[in-house]
């Protein structure tokens, strides 16, 4: 059986997207998370240097764990076997997208000792 050539991005991509599909409790995961779920979807992501501003699926959080974007393969980049994984990214409501996004904001405090600060001035 002939593989098409994936692009390492879309590859990616397509790891985090099942990640994120199968525990959408989490908001991110990290490299080795992405690297082991692509190797059980039998995808061949390579340690390559990537180019940076090229693609842009994932974005890494501060602490180093990686979550997928706004941003999604082209239809055509993606095999058939893994069409559903871009349904699922395009239906799911805008703010289970960015959950946990600026949760490194609050890490220090509480919402009350924020406010308490604001209005200190």
């Amino acid at each position: 059986m002939t593989r098409t050539r994936i692009k390492g991005a879309v590859e990616v991509w397509i790891a985090a997207a099942a990640l994120q599909r199968a525990h959408s409790q989490r908001s991110s995961f990290s490299e080795a998370e992405i690297l082991a779920e692509a190797g059980r979807l039998n995808l061949t992501v390579a340690n390559s240097t990537p180019i940076p501003a090229h693609f842009r699926m994932l974005y890494r959080l501060p602490d180093k764990t990686l979550r997928i974007c706004e941003t999604a393969p082209d239809r055509r980049l993606v095999p058939p076997e893994h069409l559903a994984l871009l349904g699922w990214h395009h239906e799911r409501p805008w703010i289970d997208r960015i959950r946990g996004l600026g949760k490194h904001i609050w890490a220090d405090t509480t919402a009350d000792e924020w406010v308490a600060e604001l209005r200190k001035g």
